[in-house]
């Protein structure tokens, strides 16, 4: 199991670079006055910078992937549209009713009795009336 840090925060906010822009800058004008263990601006400097290299890669990459996601939609358009002759062919090859339509993903048309026609009173709601007496 990993421990975290009880002084480490678990969340930051979205503007934590304009946050540590404006300490670095204030930090340098009171460099004198204000001392933090183990800390400096040129520490926070380089912090700072290789979080900005992080972001200009995930900016390129985000282009990247919009640029990619382009390119997929008409590939699996031209894709459906193989699939798809290649399943009308099987139609035309085996009828709408042959069980060999479900190797190509297609459910076989299978033929079905005509359906029981429903009785006159019971389509209009006028069954017989229960008394509890039988003829």
């Amino acid at each position: 199991m990993v421990r975290r840090d009880s002084n480490k925060p678990k969340y930051f906010p979205s503007d934590v670079v304009q946050q540590a822009d404006e300490v670095i800058r204030g930090w340098k004008k009171n460099r004198k006055t204000v001392r933090v263990n183990g800390l400096s601006p040129d520490v926070l400097e380089s912090e700072l910078e290789n979080i900005r290299e992080i972001e200009e890669e995930l900016g390129r990459l985000k282009k990247r992937a919009n640029r990619l996601k382009s390119e997929l939609s008409p590939a699996k358009r031209e894709l459906f549209e193989a699939v798809q002759k290649v399943r009308n062919g099987a139609r035309a090859a085996f009828g709408l009713h042959d069980k060999r339509l479900a190797d190509f993903g297609l459910n076989p048309n299978i033929r079905r009795g005509r359906p029981p026609k429903k009785k006159f009173g019971k389509q209009l709601g006028l069954g017989l009336l229960e008394t509890g007496e039988q003829d």
